[in-house]
């Protein structure tokens, strides 16, 4: 348990080994919409947590946001409480894991929590991966025009992100986007099943190492 604004926060952490330059990056995965049966158990997030904490040097954490699962509080889903949960996890793998540098990767909501998030922290976040970010639902005042590294990996068939406009909208988007890679699997949908998962998640791990994160 992490201890958060409104009580404690059911979480994992891992980390497989630390660097010789003890300077350890820490991922935090952001799970999907907690009323719509978003959690840490996210089939795609544990994945993700496999994957990743298999790689010396990271410290990879996925927790529940406030009223999900075991993690105390009530939920509302409105992003800021869901960043202020983030801020409480910052600081815990800071102050009790020994990370120095956070990557933030959030998956639909989660990725709204992502982009939020890393406008509103401090430079700790150094990058963040957005998967099937439904665009057109982030808040005005959570739109995205910082500097950071930025992944966005979305399906070309993703009939919840890709709406009015389609993958044409979804470029034209991302390309006024400061510092962003972009990826489309055109088979995948929203939902990342079988061989799709597994590509993403050599997508995510590929393009931290490109970036040194």
């Amino acid at each position: 348990m992490i201890s958060g604004p409104t009580g404690n926060l059911e979480a994992d952490v891992t980390c497989t080994g630390r660097t010789t330059e003890n300077l350890l990056t820490g991922v935090i995965l952001l799970h999907p919409h907690p009323h719509m049966g978003g959690s840490k158990n996210d089939a795609l997030i544990t994945g993700l947590m496999q994957k990743l904490g298999l790689m010396k040097g990271y410290v990879v954490c996925r927790f529940n946001y406030r009223g999900v699962g075991q993690s105390e509080g009530v939920s509302h889903a409105n992003i800021d409480e869901e960043c202020e949960d983030l801020q409480a996890v910052c600081k815990y793998l800071f102050d009790k894991e020994g990370v120095r540098r956070i990557v933030l990767v959030g998956y639909s909501f989660g990725a709204m929590v992502a982009a939020s998030g890393a406008r509103a922290a401090d430079s700790a976040i150094v990058g963040y991966v957005m998967i099937s970010l439904p665009w057109r639902m982030l808040p005005e005042r959570f739109q995205i025009n910082d500097t950071l590294p930025k992944l966005l990996i979305i399906g070309g068939k993703d009939t919840i992100s890709l709406t009015h406009g389609g993958v044409a909208a979804y470029k034209q988007y991302v390309d006024k986007l400061q510092n962003a890679d972009s990826q489309i699997f055109p088979n995948a949908d929203h939902f990342w099943r079988g061989e799709e998962s597994n590509d993403i998640m050599t997508a995510v791990v590929n393009w931290l190492c490109a970036s040194k994160m």
